[in-house]
């Protein structure tokens, strides 16, 4: 019965984090920014926030796959 909380963490980090690796795909393929006005002045560049963005989407994902499998 306890099992059944860490089922559901685990199912919603899967989705969200591949949600998040597809928009972030679909939008440095187009050459769209993948967050708004990080180009300005004093602010990172896009490849480091495509980057940063990315390694949580992994993150997310990876912890969503092991709450389920071990929930």
């Amino acid at each position: 019965m306890e099992s059944a909380p860490a089922v559901f963490a685990g199912s919603a980090l899967v989705v969200f984090g591949a949600a998040l690796l597809l928009w972030i795909s679909v939008r440095t393929r187009s050459g769209r920014h993948v967050v708004e006005g990080a180009a300005g002045a004093g602010q990172p560049h896009q490849g480091a926030a495509a980057a940063l963005a990315g390694t949580l989407g992994v993150i997310s994902l990876i912890a969503g796959v092991w709450m389920v499998l071990s929930g």
